[in-house]
């Protein structure tokens, strides 16, 4: 709120958000020209953020309903609309003027656009790399989804020739031009110490470690914190509820499996 008010009240533009776990890291400032903008329409009110956030999150419930129509039926994008609107975790983290608040909307236009490119054949790219380019500001850890569609351009890398490619990484830097702004009079210390960071999660994930302490090495508790955060999606109030939900989705994919396989 305090950068926001002072990048109006001062005209000085932050190029880099708050600190990451990793505090010689920052997440990407989008975050704080969102809450900015709502401040300006309305006039500085401290609800305002929050309202902007919660009409990003009830937009993302269409985009997940048109991401379950697009990618399967009208009745996937109804019942997928209906329990992303209805999550606990959803609500508490769409409703929130925090960074991570706006992360399923952008995720939802790349998906469409995916969807767009892949099964349609139009070729958004420079959209594309932007939104990707957006996600990363929001969040690091987002860089899985750039893992994803750099997987995905391999698979199909066929369909594609190099100026694509070239269209698709002009997009993404163009998204994250705050933070390369932000390199340019500090050692690339964003940039070029994230791509280290990156290589060093990597290598404690495989146990590449004297310590022991590691992701590859502790998969009991590792499985663990998984289901947490499975469990506060869908009902964290209540684990008996959680675990039958996922029970009875298990029990549909394998009968949606099986019809498959007798059709």
């Amino acid at each position: 709120y305090l950068a926001a008010k002072h990048m109006i009240i001062s005209g000085s533009i932050p190029l880099v958000g708050i600190t990451s776990s990793v505090t010689w890291l920052h997440q990407g400032p989008l975050a704080i020209y969102l809450i900015a903008l709502s401040f300006l329409l309305g006039n500085f009110h401290p609800s305002s953020p929050s309202v902007l956030f919660a009409l990003l999150g009830v937009a993302t419930v269409y985009l997940v309903y048109k991401i379950g129509v697009d990618y399967f039926s009208t009745q996937v994008g109804l019942l997928s609309a209906l329990l992303f609107a209805t999550s606990p975790l959803v609500i508490v983290n769409v409703r929130s003027p925090y960074h991570t608040a706006p992360i399923p909307f952008v995720t939802g236009v790349v998906l469409l656009l995916l969807y767009q490119l892949f099964l349609r054949r139009s070729k958004r790219l420079y959209f594309l790399g932007f939104c990707l380019g957006l996600l990363f500001l929001l969040e690091l850890s987002n860089t899985v989804m750039l893992f994803a569609v750099a997987v995905l351009f391999y698979i199909f890398r066929k369909q594609f020739n190099s100026r694509e490619y070239i269209k698709v990484i002009i997009g993404f830097f163009a998204g994250i031009t705050p933070l390369i702004l932000y390199d340019l009079t500090n050692s690339f210390v964003q940039t070029g110490g994230f791509v280290l960071w990156t290589v060093n999660r990597v290598r404690l994930f495989f146990g590449l470690t004297l310590s022991g302490e590691s992701t590859g090495v502790h998969p009991l508790s590792t499985a663990t914190f998984i289901w947490d955060q499975i469990r506060r999606v869908i009902f964290p109030a209540d684990e008996a509820i959680a675990v039958g939900f996922v029970a009875i989705m298990l029990i549909a994919v394998i009968f949606s499996l099986f019809r498959l396989k007798n059709v």
